[in-house]
């Protein structure tokens, strides 16, 4: 056969004469498979990049307006964070905010998430007298890829769990009293052993959750995290 790999005893016996040494940090009780440590909970200076949202087509557009819940109409995004720590075991890494909205909130000091980073990227000002004018400045901002400090943390749901309660929520067949399914927060729901491993167990719905870093704050670059 064409592919059939020959073994040679010489080429064989090479390998036993190799004498490159294992590398001191080489850990034999380690899962090579395993998932890298996540994100850490807490602040990081990042690079953030416009996502943005699917229209009703399933394509990818920089912003689009719907409804949330009871809260009327609202212009939305999304956008990820790059984590800069050159050299460092958090760099490349990213965070997500699937929900940045004008939706001015009573509960969050009657102003909006847009407006939030928007004074994160210009240093405490923001532009627009509208809700479609703040929402084009943030846009506009993001083009540059602008570097702030984010706060994240890590969240999960079980996924099989969670698609079924959605799936069922939206074709109007749950059962009267079913609750979605269980949301761990924070990077002590994803240590196990003293060990930040990423990973929870949800009992309930018998599945592993795998926390993924969101953004929960941003400030300006000028900022300075505490304990830092």
């Amino acid at each position: 056969m064409a592919n059939e790999v020959i073994f040679d005893p010489t080429l064989m016996d090479s390998l036993d004469e190799d004498t490159t040494p294992l590398p001191a940090e080489f850990d034999a009780d380690a899962d090579y498979n395993a998932p890298p440590p996540p994100l850490p909970d807490g602040w990081h200076m990042a690079k953030l990049k416009l996502a943005g949202v699917k229209d009703g087509d399933g394509r990818q557009v920089p912003f689009s307006k719907r409804p949330w819940g009871a809260i009327p109409s609202t212009f939305h995004t999304s956008l990820t964070a790059h984590m800069i720590d050159p050299g460092g075991a958090q760099d490349g890494k990213i965070a997500t905010d699937n929900t940045v909205t004008t939706h001015v909130d009573p509960k969050r000091h009657n102003t909006s998430k847009a407006v939030a980073y928007q004074k994160a990227i210009n240093e405490g000002s923001f532009r627009g007298t509208s809700e479609g004018q703040i929402m084009k400045a943030l846009l506009e901002d993001l083009q540059s890829e602008p570097t702030v400090w984010v706060r994240t943390q890590l969240e999960g749901q079980a996924p099989e769990a969670s698609r079924a309660f959605t799936e069922a929520k939206k074709a109007g067949s749950l059962a009267p009293g079913t609750k979605a399914p269980k949301t761990f927060r924070g990077e002590k729901a994803f240590t196990q052993e003293g060990k930040l491993t990423g990973r929870a167990f949800d009992a309930d719905a018998k599945e592993f959750v795998v926390g993924r870093p969101v953004i929960v704050d941003v400030k300006p670059q000028s900022f300075t995290p505490p304990n830092m």
